[in-house]
């Protein structure tokens, strides 16, 4: 290896296969040499050659876990890494391992537990746990404002009832119903020509509906517009609100520890009409099933938020 690597410091191939040899050369130290600082080394270098790469930066990422004087790298690297892939499994253990090695028993907790849960399907049921989950408000603007105009409307008594089509509606079990309807109301049960028309109300000057609502809800909806562009409101998708709503409420039930989150995860794929034909409680990859379901997405990656968080780094 250290022939190969004096090779590549003198012969300087094209960028992108430098890239390419730096990194094979990594994984040759990160696994059977078992040389994990010359791995990091190797896998800077090809980074270096093409910043681009991006298999090279999940390795030394993962590779950095190891080492704890890199593991603030590490940590802002598994950030970057699960904001765009939440159930990322190397991710995870790699955040379990450095939350051990600082004692951080919580952040360690739930780290195994989301583990546990996109692994295989277990024989019997894992007790459940309380979480580290971020339980705040979302962050989108729109959504934000969107679920304060619906509380609004429905203080009033002049939310539309829930007519026409609700095949986009997720059926909820019990406790995601109660913790959706504690962050929206009754709206959820709303099709979705009902939402874009109470979301149209407040930016059209001729709606009567708007000017219906009692002072105390016009102040809520004042509040929720005050600094907001009314028309990305207006433009909302009701399912992009879905969304965000349903992963607030799982994780709200993830902090609890009433559900376990194997099956958290499961009851979220299984009403998001875009998953609910995967069937995969008993086999099947549910890391893989959790990409194409943003509310399971949005509860992973709430989850990651507070785990990493916990870890002080």
């Amino acid at each position: 290896m250290k022939l190969l690597e004096r090779a590549l410091d003198v012969a300087h191939p094209e960028r992108t296969v430098e890239a390419e040899l730096w990194e094979a050369i990594g994984r040759a130290y990160a696994g059977p040499l078992e040389d994990i600082e010359r791995a990091q080394r190797c896998y800077r270098r090809a980074l270096e050659c093409n910043p681009l790469r991006s298999s090279a930066r999940e390795a030394l990422a993962d590779t950095t876990a190891f080492d704890p004087a890199s593991h603030r790298e590490s940590v802002a690297a598994h950030r970057e890494l699960l904001a765009r892939h939440p159930s990322r499994r190397s991710s995870w253990r790699s955040l379990e391992r450095i939350a051990e090695h600082w004692k951080r028993e919580r952040a360690q907790t739930t780290c195994t537990a989301v583990l546990a849960a996109l692994g295989p399907a277990s024989a019997t049921s894992a007790r459940p746990q309380a979480l580290l989950a971020d339980l705040s408000a979302s962050t989108n603007p729109s959504v934000a404002a969107a679920t304060e105009l619906l509380l609004a409307v429905a203080e009033a008594g002049s939310a539309l009832p829930p007519t026409g089509d609700t095949a986009s509606v997720p059926k909820l079990q019990l406790g995601l119903k109660r913790e959706v309807e504690s962050i929206a109301g009754a709206a959820w049960a709303l099709p979705d020509s009902a939402l874009r028309g109470i979301w149209s109300q407040p930016t059209d000057e001729s709606a009567q509906a708007s000017e219906d609502l009692g002072r105390r809800a016009r102040r809520r909806l004042k509040r929720a517009l005050r600094s907001f562009d009314a028309e990305l409101l207006r433009v909302l998708e009701p399912e992009a609100w879905r969304e965000q709503v349903l992963g607030q409420a799982a994780a709200r039930l993830a902090a609890t520890g009433a559900v376990d989150l194997r099956e958290l995860l499961l009851e979220l794929l299984e009403c998001w009409p875009a998953t609910a034909e995967l069937q995969l409680r008993n086999n099947g990859d549910l890391a893989a099933g959790i990409q194409l379901c943003p509310p399971a997405r949005t509860l992973l990656q709430r989850i990651s938020s507070a785990a990493i968080a916990a870890l002080g780094l």
